[in-house]
């Protein structure tokens, strides 16, 4: 879970005793708001975490077999990790089909993604130019859906996703038409959205 300052992680089986919480008093975690996490094929766990008043931001991984951290920010050039990029707001995880992992990460919140690769262990800052066909953000939580493709949107089911629009519209994807759902209140922006399994949204 991400519990702002840090991350908490409950392993059921275990019960009470699996509860660990880390953030910056006790990890290489910086102390900014943990924004967003997700798990790894191999059980490791990426933090996107934003500078925020009482502390810094950026990209935190820590794999539980070992008990290791990795941290990339501001000034930061490890694994060729974009020093400029201070804080992060997103992060998902995509399998790929040979083996291995991608982690796809909205970095500064505007037009700033950045990708790493399990196989090479090199983060990649996606092209910002402009055009057509560029990724450029991830607008929430749970990007990849179940087949294993990178949605720019909520994605769920196969082919399937949700996106806030102008104004608040909700728009459903449903693999080959957009749908819109309505406007759910009224303003200008949504900050993410999701859907439980009997379509409620």
């Amino acid at each position: 879970m991400a519990p702002w300052r840090g991350i908490l992680r409950f392993d059921p089986s275990v019960g009470g005793s699996s509860l660990m919480f880390r953030g910056a008093n006790n990890s290489i975690r910086p102390g900014g708001r943990t924004m967003d996490i997700d798990i790894a094929p191999d059980g490791s766990i990426w933090a996107a975490v934003h500078s925020i008043t009482w502390g810094g931001g950026g990209l935190v991984h820590y794999y539980p077999a070992t008990n290791s951290w990795q941290y990339w920010g501001y000034g930061s050039t490890a694994n060729n990790w974009p020093g400029l990029i201070g804080f992060c707001e997103q992060v998902s995880i995509q399998s790929k089909p040979a083996g291995g992992y991608q982690v796809w990460i909205d970095g500064e919140g505007w037009n700033t993604m950045i990708t790493f690769d399990s196989d090479t262990q090199l983060f990649t800052l996606l092209p910002q130019n402009n055009v057509s066909g560029e990724v450029v953000a991830l607008p929430g939580n749970d990007c990849i859906d179940g087949e294993g493709n990178l949605w720019a949107f909520k994605a769920f089911g196969n082919h399937e996703a949700l996106i806030t629009g102008l104004l608040s519209e909700v728009l459903q994807f449903n693999g080959t038409n957009w749908q819109s759902k309505g406007i759910w209140r009224e303003g200008a922006y949504s900050y993410a959205l999701d859907i439980d399994p009997a379509w409620n949204i």
